[in-house]
Order: C-alpha cells, then structure tokens, then sequence
C-alpha cells in the first residue's frame, strides 16, 4: 500500500525565496556603503593634515559578493594616480625606522563598530521581516 502526496506552489515559493535573497543583498551592499563611508571619513579625520595628501589616499572599494559572503574594504590606495600620497598614508599607518606610526584605519573602524554593527543588524531584520 502507497501513499501519494502532492505538493502544488513549490515553483512560486523558489521564486519568492528567490526574490527575498535579492533585496536582501541589494538591502545589505547598500548598508556596507554607508558603514564604509563612517569608517573613511573617520580615517581622514585621524590623519596627519598638511597637503591633503593622505586624506586623498584613503577609500572604499565596491561591494564584493562571491559565493554568498559580501564584503567591502577600506584601505589605502596605492595604485599610480596616488603615488607619493598612498605611500605616505602607509608610512604614518605603520610607521618607519626613523617615525613612529599614527594608525587611523583600526581606530576609525573601531571607533565605529557599534553604529556598523547596529545598521547591518536593522538592515537585515527589516529585509527579512518585510
């Protein structure tokens, strides 16, 4: 003796499930912007001010979503159009033989952990419960 169970809608719940992944990382890459932007802008306060130099060196990059993880950096840049300036960024992030180093990066990101962390869970709880 069998038994025969039909499931009808599995179609539309995949593609509502579907629908749910996306605005949630849409919802999610746009909370890392903004919790990006707190941390640059808190890394450029803590420079060293005399060119502006520094300050110019310092950025985000895009959002990075491979394989379900996402993830944003901010750093220095390095790449040519900044030459001299990534260079000096580096130099007062980690010192040099002859000057103690002034990191910015770790104290910027520190100092905003609590408001990264509190965006990114009301992001996701409002994603989800929607």
């Amino acid at each position: 003796m069998g038994y025969t169970i039909k499931v009808e809608g599995v179609e539309a719940l995949q593609k509502a499930f579907e629908e749910k992944r996306k605005e949630i990382e849409e919802a999610t890459a746009e909370a890392l912007n903004e919790s990006a932007d707190l941390v640059v802008e808190s890394a450029k306060s803590k420079t060293w001010v005399r060119t502006g130099e520094t300050q110019s060196a310092i950025d985000k990059s895009e959002v990075l979503n491979k394989e379900g993880v996402m993830d944003i950096a901010v750093g220095i840049r390095k790449e040519k159009p900044f030459g001299k300036s990534g260079f000096k960024a580096l130099f007062q992030e980690k010192g040099t033989s002859k000057q103690k180093a002034h990191p910015f990066l770790r104290p910027a990101l520190l100092e905003n952990k609590d408001e990264i962390n509190e965006k990114m869970t009301g992001v996701l709880k409002k994603a989800v419960e929607k």
